[in-house]
């Protein structure tokens, strides 16, 4: 009697496996359901047709298919790393680390697949010193492998180990030159080293391989803006939209690039953020769940923060200071870190003492975030982002907490009807702007304090007094002075011939060019123009030794760099504007009592301006005198802001707690 075979010849294996080498899937699941009917005892028929539907990206299938086929296959290191592929692409990366690591342990020594794979996986979860190591591993088998050289140079990117990450990525350019993403990774790179010319190249490279590719459209219009080609930025961030509509990183910088932009209104801003909120919001309205938090009035609260800028970064300088004060005088109040950034510095370890919990949530998806906040039980979330990088609006769209407030990321409302609140204060918002708000605004003393850095140099002396050359000053980043700044402070300069003009180089200590240009257009020359490189705080404080008097920025105002100037005895003269950005130098100057330096018109700042390039002396007066009004105002009162805050998010949690009865 003749036997029956009970498993596929190698012929057969080899032309079913020559299906999935070729990628005809269709084909190759058909090929092993055959194989399955003709051997129903034999494991290949299950691996071939795991694999057939994998390829089609079928997942959920493909998984049912592979635990079938488990139990007589896991020894093969083949197997192990498919499943976990098949793991990892329906959502189980945690699960699927621990069968790659499996599949590792039995690869042969020249093989990188698991290991590679693996690392993919850590940088998933957002565990990037495993995912180095992982990576490591794989190109010790082959150095110079491209996608190793490549995401292995990603981790360190997003490590802020900048140069590693070059060295990485050039190695990957050996291999891949073509390649969209290594083109626009290495611009960001090179960006992140102030490489601004080298950086240049490779964003154009990425744009001639792909002229539709978002990510490169997106970052080469943040740089654009750095450089201050705002309306270019905001060109390349219309294309990128156009592409993909639903590019929610290019849709905020648009937002976030139109408050540059001279010539928007508040009401253009208002419909354009409300515009974001119908395309990303508006569709997760309906599967909002009611909340489970206890409606008690008095409990005590917990209360989340979400950024992405607890690190080196101008929040330092408002943030921690009105923590310290809630943590120390409202234990009521549990304080809860949700840090959204892949890499830490030294002012991260800071900031994890101001929280009783931290948790870093960089690698979750905008859904499995939301998911958290329920599960952590917050009552309170706050946005300290709004429409800047790294935000987690997407998250908040989805109601996880029962309040939810904006404060201090970003100037404006974020368009959304689930963010509840959004903390100001009434200088910053009077009551004709309120209307460009979706939010219930939360109003305190001051929108929060500014702490000023505790070496500081002292108080110099008024320059122009002992010099007699009177130095204006406006030390603010490129992307916030507009053609129309420049406009004003050169029929300053005109007006002064003995005054100068002193601004801030780009990173790179190079002045930024299209400034010059701007300047030489309104009849100023460069030597009228004084350029200074500032590589940290301490030398943007020291230089106001210098400094007679601050020129704010249109349509944006100046911020931080104003409220340093105020500490170190200089005031800003600033140009009221329309929008809530453009009011940011009208409240500091209010709320220190130095309303002679506000302007509501064009004419206004010239004259004041070039009076006191002309007379001195009441700057003079002012300059020893201006750490007093500072500590006087709620903007030097930490504890007051803190307190009112309290009080404020207290009053909106017993709004809510009436809400359910």
């Amino acid at each position: 009697m003749a036997s029956l075979r009970i498993q596929p010849s190698l012929d057969e294996q080899d032309a079913a496996i020559e299906w999935i080498a070729s990628e005809q899937y269709s084909q190759a699941e058909k090929e092993a359901h055959r194989l399955l009917q003709k051997y129903p005892r034999h494991v290949f028929g299950l691996k071939l047709l795991a694999a057939a539907i994998a390829g089609q990206e079928r997942w959920t299938e493909a998984l049912e298919v592979y635990r079938r086929a488990f139990s007589a296959c896991e020894g093969d290191w083949q197997f192990l790393n498919n499943y976990a592929n098949a793991l990892k692409m329906s959502g189980y990366v945690a699960e699927s680390v621990k069968y790659y690591r499996r599949a590792c342990v039995l690869v042969p020594a020249k093989t990188l697949d698991p290991h590679y794979n693996l690392g993919l996986a850590y940088i998933q979860l957002g565990d990037l010193k495993n995912a180095e190591l992982t990576i490591l591993a794989a190109l010790n088998v082959d150095a110079m492998h491209p996608m190793g050289n490549l995401n292995l140079g990603n981790v360190y990117n997003m490590q802020g180990r900048h140069a590693a990450a070059e060295l990485h990525y050039r190695a990957a350019l050996h291999g891949m030159e073509d390649n969209v993403k290594l083109q626009n990774n290495l611009a960001l790179c090179l960006r992140r080293q102030n490489r601004y010319a080298e950086a240049e190249k490779h964003y154009r490279r990425a744009l001639e391989i792909d002229p539709h590719y978002v990510a490169a459209l997106s970052n080469f219009s943040e740089f654009m803006a750095l450089h201050g080609f705002m309306h270019e930025s905001m060109m390349l961030l219309r294309e990128a939209l156009s592409t993909d509509p639903q590019h929610v990183e290019s849709f905020s910088n648009l937002l976030f690039t139109l408050g540059h932009v001279d010539g928007i209104t508040r009401e253009q801003m208002f419909a354009e953020h409300l515009a974001f909120a119908a395309r990303f919001e508006h569709p997760l309205l309906a599967s909002q769940l009611p909340h489970a938090n206890v409606p008690d009035p008095d409990r005590p609260l917990r209360v989340g923060f979400v950024s992405a800028d607890l690190r080196n970064h101008p929040v330092v300088r408002y943030l921690p200071w009105v923590l310290e004060h809630l943590q120390r005088q409202h234990p009521e109040l549990c304080l809860i870190a949700y840090y959204n950034y892949t890499s830490r510095d030294a002012e991260t370890e800071l900031y994890q003492g101001l929280f009783q919990e931290w948790n870093d949530v960089a690698h979750l998806s905008a859904e499995a975030f939301a998911h958290k906040v329920r599960l952590d039980r917050i009552d309170i979330l706050i946005d300290l982002n709004g429409h800047s990088g790294s935000h987690r609006l997407l998250s908040f769209a989805r109601k996880p907490a029962p309040v939810q407030v904006s404060w201090m990321g970003y100037v404006g409302t974020t368009g959304m009807k689930s963010m509840d609140y959004f903390i100001a204060d009434p200088v910053l918002v009077p009551e004709e702007p309120r209307a460009q708000f979706t939010e219930e605004l939360m109003m305190l003393p001051a929108t929060t304090a500014f702490q000023p850095c505790t070496d500081a140099p002292d108080v110099a002396p008024q320059p122009a007094l002992a010099s007699g050359v009177f130095t204006f000053a406006c030390l603010a980043r490129m992307n916030k002075i507009s053609p129309r700044a420049v406009a004003l402070w050169s029929r300053i300069l005109l007006a002064a011939p003995h005054a100068r003009l002193m601004l801030a180089t780009m990173a790179d200590g190079e002045p930024p060019k299209p400034l010059l240009a701007w300047f030489a257009a309104e009849g100023i020359g460069a030597e009228r123009l004084h350029f200074v490189h500032m590589h940290s705080v301490m030398r943007i404080l020291e230089l106001h030794r210098e400094i007679d008097l601050v020129l704010d920025t249109v349509p944006y105002n100046g911020s931080t760099s104003s409220s340093h100037s105020l500490w170190m005895g200089v005031p800003t003269l600033t140009l009221t504007g329309d929008t809530i950005p453009g009011r940011m130098g009208t409240t500091l100057n209010l709320h220190t009592g130095l309303e002679e330096f506000i302007a509501s018109s064009e004419e206004e700042f010239v004259c004041s301006a070039v009076q006191h390039a002309f007379d001195a002396r009441r700057l003079a007066e002012l300059r020893p005198t201006m750490r007093e009004r500072f500590l006087a105002s709620p903007l030097g009162q930490p504890e007051v802001v803190a307190n009112a805050l309290a009080a404020a998010l207290r009053k909106a949690w017993a709004k809510w707690c009436a809400a359910q009865e």
